[in-house]
């Protein structure tokens, strides 16, 4: 009996019509020399400026141009699949352990949190602590319509800097 055999492209990925990409934001406004301070219980926008020496978006030709705007993740479709990575360093500036609640927030006027994640800041005030987490996210209509937004709350007094954000479409219909 013959078969008729799929042929994968070359990149191994089987993708719809929207096609796959990535991008790579790094943040050109908060660096080591000028970190910024949230103080404990604060839930802060993360935001990823786009304008740091090492952003690469020389792989997004297939992607939306606005698919991140220095705070926001704007899907094009309702079912796009989506591999994220978050970087950033933080540093206690207070004594004594903490950690941070890291949220991407799909809601508008309401959070509706797609993503909850903590943060373990263990090694004492003024230390780095390096962060780069990475997770898979899917798009449908509440997400389509008011993009999500990364916020962090920290349980004690911080520091953040270095934040960079990777985004790759590995589906879209």
């Amino acid at each position: 009996m013959a078969r008729d055999l799929y042929q994968l492209p070359s990149n191994g990925l089987i993708t719809g019509a929207g096609g796959t990409g990535w991008i790579y934001q790094a943040d050109s406004l908060h660096t080591t020399g000028s970190r910024q301070t949230i103080s404990a219980g604060t839930r802060t926008l993360l935001t990823v400026d786009g304008l740091g020496a090492t952003t690469e978006e020389g792989f997004s030709n297939t992607l939306p141009v606005d698919l991140w705007d220095t705070n926001t993740i704007n899907p094009a479709a309702i079912g796009e699949v989506y591999s994220l990575r978050l970087g950033m360093s933080v540093a206690p500036t207070v004594v004594g352990d903490g950690y941070i609640e890291l949220q991407l927030d799909i809601g508008s006027g309401s959070q509706i949190n797609i993503l909850n994640r903590r943060l373990s800041l263990q090694k004492g005030n003024g230390v780095e602590h390096a962060f780069s987490d990475g997770f898979p996210i899917f798009c449908l209509a509440t997400f389509n319509t008011n993009g999500g937004k990364f916020y962090i709350t920290p349980s004690i007094n911080v520091e953040v800097w270095n934040k960079s954000l990777f985004l790759q479409r590995t589906y879209s219909p």
